[in-house]
Order: structure tokens, then C-alpha cells, then sequence
């Protein structure tokens, strides 16, 4: 076997490893679905943020905001009357690769 025909059989088997993943899904792969809620009701139009990453989100009709993440420790904030006035409260997750991991928020409603 001649070298230019062996460099080229060792680049089509190396390239068939690397070609057959995708480096993204395998970064994104979990989800984080944050629900902020008033007794059962979601509510929309609420700020998230993953701060590690610098994302954020607005909660949807459902009350939900949800993103796609590699696996890891992250800090949630969100804008709530969790404790009276809105403020910032920080929420501590740690989600695993491939989970669906939820948070339930809680804004206070009559405390506005």
C-alpha cells in the first residue's frame, strides 16, 4: 500500500468519527423549564435568566420559560414578589445531561 493511499484511508476513518457527532446537541442536550406561578396559575411575561451563560427568557401564557443547556451548575434569576416588592431572586440548579429539569417559582401576586 502506497503512503498517499494510506494518509488517505487513515483521513476517511478519522473523518467518519468526528463527522458522525454534532458538537452542539451534544452541549445543549438538557432542558431547564422555569414556571413562575400564583396558586396553580402560571404567569406570563416574567424575566428569567441564566446567569452563568448570560441567557434569559420571558415566561410564556403557560407561565413557563424554558431553555436548552449543556449539563452543570447554573443560578437562576428571576424578577418576583417572592418576600413583598419585586426583586431579583437567585435560584441554585444543578441539571444532569440529557434531564428535564424543572423549577417552580412563586410570584406573589397580592404583594405587588
Amino acid at each position: 500500500m502506497t503512503p498517499l493511499r494510506l494518509t488517505w484511508i487513515s483521513t476517511l476513518i478519522l473523518c467518519s468519527f468526528s463527522c458522525g457527532s454534532n458538537p452542539v446537541a451534544s452541549r445543549s442536550d438538557s432542558v431547564l423549564e422555569v414556571r413562575v406561578y400564583w396558586e396553580d396559575q402560571g404567569l406570563p411575561d416574567r424575566s428569567v435568566e441564566v446567569r452563568e451563560l448570560g441567557r434569559s427568557a420571558v415566561t410564556g401564557e403557560d407561565g413557563i420559560a424554558r431553555f436548552s443547556l449543556p449539563a452543570g451548575a447554573y443560578t437562576v434569576r428571576a424578577l418576583v414578589n417572592a418576600r413583598g416588592p419585586a426583586g431579583y431572586e437567585d435560584y441554585p440548579v444543578t441539571i444532569s445531561r440529557g434531564d428535564l429539569f424543572r423549577l417552580d417559582i412563586v410570584d406573589c401576586l397580592p404583594c405587588r
